[in-house]
């Protein structure tokens, strides 16, 4: 590799292990340290192109969580209990409040199962139990990689190990997870749907767009990542597989969803279309919220409540 690839790699390198120390703000699925990489990688492609795409394909697999605070402890500690779940080649801590059916809350890409905590005591108050975790590779759970079907492991997981779902509540990429678990057998009541991401296709292009990869690199990168995904998922064509039409497939007729008109993740028209092939699901459209405060909106914590309290138990 010539010095200048060997010096965007070091760089790139550098960026990459800092994301564990800095205390950047999760609000956006693609840091802009990592974003700054674009140029630099678009270079080094020019070298060996390989290489940058494979680059490429490693960050996009890779989680971005933030070193936890003091408060992060806190919460956890304040669970009813903790139990161990086991998943093919590792463990993850589930914590758990309250008695009753089980609700499960799953979080998005590089979040954590700390962002429900304004839900879990509607819930609880509501007489449901309420199950929480960080995926794996997020929170404290060790490595620094993870894909969509680890995510819908986890779901599987607790619905055998610890008890039937009743109803998941997903945020963002966690509905993609979801729905995925659903491919794979996972029953519930309902689901409920906040900001779902449901389109790969589209979060790969905005990707793209963010870094400002250019079309023979990003085509380089879309075959990385495209031939990882048919390995993991043991699919054929993923990038039709992970459409909002054929994941809505699996999804539990007459759930509940939820999307905010300003969202800086997930595009309008996207929730547009979810909201037209979700065979007869609710939504509630919110206002200048974007894709992370609608968790903590009294409105939707309570629109949340109600929709699992109306269902069967």
């Amino acid at each position: 590799m010539s010095s200048i690839s060997l010096a965007v790699k070091q760089s790139c390198d550098q960026v990459c292990n800092r994301q564990t120390s800095q205390k950047t703000k999760p609000s956006r699925v693609v840091p802009p340290s990592i974003r700054l990489l674009g140029l630099g990688l678009n270079l080094a492609s020019y070298i060996s192109p390989d290489w940058a795409a494979q680059k490429l394909s490693d960050l996009w697999f890779s989680v971005f969580k933030p070193k936890p605070r003091d408060w992060v402890y806190a919460f956890w500690n304040q669970a009813d209990r903790r139990v161990e779940l086991d998943l093919s080649d590792k463990t993850i801590p589930v914590y758990l409040w309250g008695r009753g059916p089980l609700v499960v809350c799953m979080h998005g890409w590089s979040g954590s199962g700390t962002q429900f905590r304004e839900l879990i005591p509607s819930l609880v108050n509501a007489g449901f139990q309420v199950a929480v975790f960080d995926a794996p590779a997020h929170g404290f759970n060790p490595g620094r990689t993870t894909h969509v079907l680890e995510f819908a492991q986890s779901l599987l997981a607790i619905h055998q190990q610890i008890s039937p779902i009743h109803t998941v509540v997903a945020h963002s990429f966690g509905a993609m997870a979801t729905l995925t678990a659903s491919y794979h057998g996972l029953k519930s009541q309902s689901m409920v749907f906040i900001a779902p991401g449901l389109d790969v296709e589209e979060i790969f292009e905005s990707y793209c767009s963010s870094l400002k990869l250019t079309p023979k690199l990003a085509q380089g990168f879309r075959m990385k990542v495209g031939q990882k995904m048919a390995d993991i998922a043991y699919l054929d064509n993923p990038w039709q597989f992970f459409k909002s039409a054929e994941l809505l497939k699996n999804a539990s007729d007459g759930g509940l969803l939820i999307y905010d008109d300003k969202d800086e993740e997930v595009t309008l028209a996207q929730f547009e279309r979810i909201r037209r092939e979700w065979s007869g699901c609710e939504a509630m459209e919110t206002k200048s919220l974007g894709h992370f405060k609608l968790l903590k909106d009294a409105a939707v914590i309570d629109k949340i409540t109600q929709h699992i309290l109306s269902l069967p138990r």
